[in-house]
């Protein structure tokens, strides 16, 4: 299924020009080195284990924060059972800010999940065996496109935390991806209570191509799209680390945690890497 799946996408990609898939990247929504992180965890009651309650949680906290200006990053998941927090976006030198944004949003979950009798379970891979007949989102169904059962099984039980960075274009951004290339593998692990477990599950969940080629230039990129077949759809692409149409560099392969000092020193080692990349 899952080669069948990229035959068909490889088809579809041979037909897209180069310049239609420059075409798919927007930049400028964000100054760049601007960052935003999204983490993912678990929803548990205390009783039964995981629970498909994430559209309940998100109903209690717009309940909780209504009539005031506060900031809600909180969204689904790959299913019911997952739920997501994305931060507002922030200067790559804004830490506190950026510290007081993730407390912000944990404190908006304490207070949801104390109403509701439940707790977010923050790891990276859970051994509970979830049925995929509740809500599955928009980002499941995009996955399921290229991945065959096995692989959604392991990626609906998978949390990570993703780093996001707008880029001003799309050179920049392939140099960001390249320079990045070689320190994925060793981010991973270094950054996951699992450790080699934890990157053999992403390896399955992307068809075991983790980390994208060295793309050295544009052509090299569109290459490499056209042959894993996400020419017609960047967000199709298959990797852990990508560029997104909205033009940002996602780095989609750190642990699962609610630790703001643990975030803080990926966000700080990542722009260690990038800051000879990016425009000062």
């Amino acid at each position: 299924m899952e080669i069948e799946t990229q035959a068909v996408c490889v088809a579809v990609d041979a037909h897209v020009s180069p310049e239609e898939f420059r075409s798919k990247f927007r930049f400028g929504d964000h100054e760049p080195g601007y960052f935003c992180v999204r983490g993912r965890s678990f929803i548990m009651d205390p009783e039964r284990g995981l629970v498909p309650e994430g559209p309940k949680f998100l109903e209690t906290v717009r309940e909780i924060l209504r009539g005031t200006t506060d900031y809600v990053g909180w969204g689904l998941g790959l299913t019911a059972f997952q739920l997501s927090h994305r931060t507002q976006f922030f200067k790559r030198n804004q830490i506190g800010p950026f510290d007081s944004g993730l407390r912000n949003g944990s404190e908006q979950a304490m207070f949801a999940l104390r109403k509701m009798k439940r707790n977010l379970v923050y790891q990276e891979i859970t051994e509970a065996q979830m049925p995929t007949e509740f809500l599955k989102t928009e980002a499941y169904e995009r996955l399921a496109l290229r991945n065959d059962p096995r692989n959604l099984r392991q990626a609906i039980r998978t949390s990570t935390t993703c780093i996001e960075i707008a880029m001003p274009d799309i050179e920049t951004a392939i140099r960001a991806s390249d320079a990045m290339r070689d320190h994925v593998q060793s981010l991973a692990v270094g950054a996951s209570a699992h450790r080699g477990q934890f990157w053999e599950a992403l390896k399955n969940i992307t068809g075991r191509r983790p980390v994208p080629e060295q793309y050295g230039n544009f052509q090299g990129f569109y290459e490499s799209a056209t042959t894993e077949g996400f020419a017609h759809d960047p967000r199709q692409s298959p990797h852990v680390m990508n560029i997104s149409p909205t033009g940002k560099l996602r780095l989609d392969f750190f642990g699962s945690t609610n630790r703001a000092d643990l975030i803080i020193s990926w966000v700080r080692e990542v722009f260690r890497i990038l800051n000879a990349v990016l425009p000062p």
